[in-house]
C-alpha cells in the first residue's frame, strides 16, 4: 500500500487553488480543512474534541499550559522517551520527576508512581512507547485518587487500544504527533490535542492562537501553533488510510517477532491479552549477540537494513532523559530504563508497504550474521 498517492496530492492542490491557505485570521476555529480534520480525528478516537496544532511537541506544551501547570509543580513521567516529553515540562517551569519503567512494556511502571507523589505533584505524562499502550486504566485510577491530571503522550500510538477505548481517550488531555515518521502525517509536521473537556478544549484553542490574538488569556503565555489548511487536507486523506497502515504494521510485526534469530528476543515476553491492541510503530527487541550493539548496527547498515524511525537509523534511545545535561539535576535511579537503554534494538522493517517476502529476506540476512 502506497503511503502517499494522488489523493493527498489532489487534496493539497485543491487548497492551493482555492487560495485559502489559512483561515485563522478570519475564524477562531480556522478554516474548513482544519475544522473537518479536528472532527474526524476526534471521531476516530471516540472523544469530543480534537485541536489540530503545528507539531506534537507544542501539543504537550499547550496541554500543560491549559492545566495551569508551571513553576513549583512536579510532573511525573518516564525517562525512556523522546526528549520533547521532558522539554515540554521544563518549558512551563515545572519539575520533571522520573519514574522507572516496566521492562516488559518499556512504559512507566504504575506500581512505582505513588512513592514519588507529593503535594507538588500536578500531573502524570504517560507515554505509550513504540505504540504499546501504557497502563492507562491503572494510571487513570491513580490520578483520580490523588486529584492530579493525566496527560497522554500518544505520539507513537495512534490507533492502539485497550479494550474498547483507544489510546488518547483516557487523559484529561492527550497529545499526538503527525510528524513524517509517525503512522500518518500532516504534510511532514503536525500534531493534535485530544480531550473530552469542553473548557480545556476552548483553552487549548485559545493558547494555539495567541490567546485569540485579542488578549483574552492574559494569565497564560500563548503562541502560534496553528496548522495550515494544506496540512489539514493532507492529514484528512491520511486518516482514511490509518487502519490499513496499522493492520499491515501489526501483521508484519507479529510475523517478524515470531521468526527472530536466536540472538534477538522480543521485549514483550508475555501473553498479550486480546483486549490489548498495540500498533507497533517500532518493534523493540533485546539484543543478545556477541558483537557490541553498535558494531551489530554497522553490520546491518552494510546489509542495507535500517533501524529505528525512518531516516534516523539509530536503532535505540541512546540517552534517557536524565542523561541529557538539561535534566541532569532531576536524575533518579531507574535501573530498568537504564537496562533498556543499553540492550534494546528498535526496528522499523515492517511498516507501510512491506510484505512477508520483504521480511523473510531481512530475517535471512539477520540469520547470516549469527
Amino acid at each position: 500500500m502506497k503511503r502517499f498517492d494522488d489523493r493527498e496530492i489532489n487534496a493539497v492542490t485543491n487548497v492551493i487553488k482555492s487560495g485559502k491557505l489559512s483561515r485563522f485570521f478570519l475564524s477562531f476555529y480556522g478554516g474548513e480543512q482544519n475544522q473537518a480534520f479536528e472532527v474526524e480525528v476526534a471521531e476516530y478516537l471516540g472523544v469530543k474534541h480534537g485541536i489540530a496544532v503545528s507539531n506534537g511537541t507544542v501539543s504537550l506544551e499547550i496541554s500543560l499550559k491549559a492545566l495551569r501547570i508551571g513553576k513549583g509543580d512536579e510532573v511525573i513521567t518516564t525517562p525512556l522517551t523522546f526528549i520533547a516529553t521532558g522539554t515540554a515540562i521544563l518549558s512551563v517551569g515545572a519539575k520533571p520527576v522520573f519514574v522507572d519503567i516496566d521492562p516488559q512494556t518499556l512504559n512507566i511502571d504504575p506500581n512505582k508512581i505513588e512513592d514519588v507523589i507529593t503535594k507538588k505533584t500536578a500531573a502524570i505524562i504517560a507515554v505509550s512507547l513504540c505504540g504499546f499502550p501504557a497502563a492507562l486504566p491503572h494510571l487513570y485510577g491513580i490520578c483520580n485518587d490523588y486529584g492530579i491530571y493525566l496527560i497522554e503522550d500518544s505520539a507513537q500510538a495512534l490507533g492502539a487500544k485497550i479494550g474498547d477505548y483507544k489510546v488518547g481517550s483516557y487523559g484529561d488531555l492527550s497529545s499526538f504527533s503527525f510528524q513524517e515518521t509517525k503512522q500518518i502525517s500532516t504534510l511532514g509536521e503536525g500534531g493534535a490535542i485530544i480531550t473530552n473537556d469542553d473548557r480545556l478544549a476552548d483553552l487549548c484553542r485559545n493558547i494555539r492562537n495567541h490567546g485569540n490574538a485579542y488578549g483574552s488569556l492574559n494569565d497564560i503565555v500563548c503562541t502560534n501553533a496553528r496548522l495550515s489548511e494544506a496540512a489539514a487536507a493532507f492529514g484528512r486523506v491520511q486518516l482514511t488510510k490509518l487502519d490499513d497502515f496499522n493492520n499491515i504494521q501489526i501483521e508484519n510485526a507479529e510475523y517478524f517477532l515470531s521468526h527472530l534469530p536466536n540472538f534477538l528476543s522480543s521485549v514483550y515476553n508475555f501473553p498479550i491479552p486480546n483486549s490489548l491492541k498495540p500498533i507497533y510503530l517500532l518493534i523493540p527487541t533485546i539484543y543478545h549477540g556477541k558483537l557490541s550493539r553498535d558494531d551489530f548496527i554497522e553490520d546491518l547498515k552494510g546489509l542495507g537494513i535500517s533501524l529505528g524511525l525512518p531516516g534516523q537509523n539509530v536503532g535505540y534511545y541512546k540517552k534517557l532523559l536524565y542523561d541529557y545535561p538539561i535534566f541532569a539535576k532531576y536524575r533518579r535511579k531507574c535501573p530498568n530504563a537504564e537496562w533498556a537503554r543499553d540492550h534494546i534494538l528498535l526496528w522499523d522493517v515492517h511498516r507501510w508497504n512491506r510484505t512477508t517476502e520483504d521480511l523473510d529476506r531481512i530475517l535471512k540476512l539477520l540469520k547470516s550474521l549469527a
